[in-house]
């Protein structure tokens, strides 16, 4: 920075030129602010696909397990009569999630360092910001200070995030049923049809699912007591279904309920997603 001689006062040439050189520093301050949010918001774009990218394979993989499920009755009754096919087509399901969890797995750790990075400028931004352009000592190395923020987050902590992450989770929570559960869910799945989200009398969310032991359709806990509330017996509710019950064959199927839970927080994700998107237009 310009200074007088010990003793002198300023010229106007002088304190013209330090003011000048003020602004032009101040103006490549602003500039470099700019830039900086810039960066940030597109490190944050990159995540917000990521993530998107990590939910896609999360739901592609669970759908790949219940077509497995789907086909489990034809594949143990192929299994009895000796075929070497069924293992093969369960070894192809499970090569399929085996690769897509690979994958996911990578996905969630670049998530995990695009927030690494997205805080180490935020606090690059934050100094810049505060940067008192009259003191030449407040001038700040951008790259240094990068490096520093970056280098305080090491590769166990990553993977530590990664293992906490929301995106790690959702997989454990959609696709890693406990082992008492599994035989059960694998059981339901073969003869299952698909779950409603709404019970079709009551037109309301699918709360406490029963099945018809029957006909195997669904109806939540209201629907069935609307169902019987007058008489012993009813004809199956869904449309071309003919089964004829009582309200004795239907029963909580916990299964169900589990996978209208699920997606139902999928739904919510979705909405949660498509509303953030459309804030930043």
């Amino acid at each position: 920075m310009l200074s007088c001689e010990e003793g002198g006062d300023w010229g106007v040439e002088e304190e013209d030129a330090a003011a000048d050189l003020k602004d032009e520093l101040e103006c490549q301050r602003q500039v470099l602010v700019k830039d900086l949010r810039r960066v940030v918001q597109e490190l944050k774009d990159v995540k917000k696909w990521l993530v998107k990218s990590g939910q896609d394979l999360v739901m592609n993989a669970k759908m790949i397990n219940f077509t497995k499920g789907s086909f489990q009755v034809e594949i143990q009754n192929a299994a009895e009569m000796g075929s070497e096919i069924p293992a093969k087509v369960e070894g192809t399901f499970d090569k399929s999630v085996e690769t897509m969890h690979t994958h996911f797995l990578n996905i969630c750790r670049k998530v995990v360092k695009q927030e690494v990075r997205i805080q180490a400028l935020g606090t690059v931004l934050a100094k810049v910001q505060e940067v008192n352009m009259e003191m030449e000592d407040d001038l700040v190395d951008i790259s240094a200070l990068y490096e520093e923020e970056m280098q305080k987050v090491t590769e166990a902590q990553v993977t530590k995030q990664v293992e906490n992450s929301e995106l790690v989770l959702l997989w454990k929570e959609e696709l890693q049923v406990n082992e008492e559960d599994d035989d059960e869910d694998i059981q339901e799945v073969g003869a299952q049809s698909r779950v409603p989200l709404k019970c079709p009398i009551t037109q309301l969310d699918l709360e406490n699912p029963y099945k018809c032991s029957k006909c195997g359709h669904y109806l939540s806990k209201m629907g069935v007591d609307h169902l019987f509330k007058k008489k012993n017996s009813a004809k199956c509710p869904i449309g071309g279904c003919m089964q004829v019950s009582s309200k004795s064959n239907w029963v909580p199927d916990k299964w169900a309920a589990r996978e209208v839970e699920r997606s139902q927080r999928m739904a919510s994700l979705q909405t949660q997603r498509q509303m953030e998107e459309g804030e930043e237009l």
